[in-house]
């Protein structure tokens, strides 16, 4: 190792030292800390067209994430919230959950609300990971989450308890025998005083019998309006 000569003939050592001529570099060193995220929003059940049902016990699924470059600790586990709104077809807070569990580095949780979807519209769900921004984040500004899906109309009309009671006739022929039956309507979504909540079930009742009798009968032509009250 040889040093440079200075023009007295003495060793320069003045270039000994990084940044000695003023060529300093900075470096930031940041704190390790996680990154939440929600990564996935799914709704079930779906239609055979990838659409909710209107009336039906569904649930919204949001799975959380830590991307981050660290463990989360028990403490910052305890302060996990998951922030479920809506903001179309109207704009509502519908939960906020309480997680309670620490996330180590890439793993992912699981968060559920059940929900009835009420009309057939578009429904818009935010959510949000640490809403209150009660936990340090390597990035605070990718909690959110937006899922759009439409809801479809799932009712269904069904007839049940079909029953034609003797009535002492013996089984007579010409005589006046009763019929009975129950119509229903069911996933009928819940009440909305903005709705219209009036439900017309339109049925016709006929008879087939031997050598080909069949005849409509008039009770066809009755039709039976359903209002939904509160």
């Amino acid at each position: 190792l040889e040093w440079p000569k200075t023009s007295d003939g003495g060793e320069d050592s003045t270039n000994n030292q990084f940044g000695y001529d003023g060529s300093y570099k900075d470096v930031l060193v940041q704190e390790k800390l996680p990154d939440l995220q929600v990564t996935d929003i799914s709704i079930s059940p779906l239609d055979d067209n990838g659409q909710a049902k209107v009336g039906v016990s569904s649930s919204v699924t949001v799975t959380i994430a830590n991307l981050g470059v660290r463990d989360m600790t028990s403490s910052e586990g305890s302060m996990l919230e998951v922030a479920f709104n809506l903001r179309y077809p109207r704009i509502m807070p519908l939960a906020t959950i309480n997680v309670n569990q620490s996330l180590a580095i890439d793993e992912t949780l699981e968060v559920t609300l059940p929900f009835i979807f009420e009309e057939k519209a578009e429904h818009m769900f935010q959510v949000y990971v640490d809403y209150n921004d009660l936990i340090d984040e390597a990035v605070e500004d990718n909690n959110e989450q937006i899922k759009t899906i439409f809801a479809q109309s799932a009712m269904d009309a069904y007839v049940s308890d079909l029953e034609v009671p003797d009535s002492g006739n013996d089984g007579l022929a010409g005589k006046e025998y009763p019929i009975t039956f129950v119509l229903g309507m069911s996933n009928v979504p819940a009440y909305n005083s903005e709705l219209d909540n009036t439900y017309i079930l339109n049925f016709t009742v006929s008879v087939d019998g031997t050598f080909g009798f069949s005849e409509v009968l008039a009770l066809s032509m009755e039709n039976t309006t359903v209002i939904r009250d509160p």
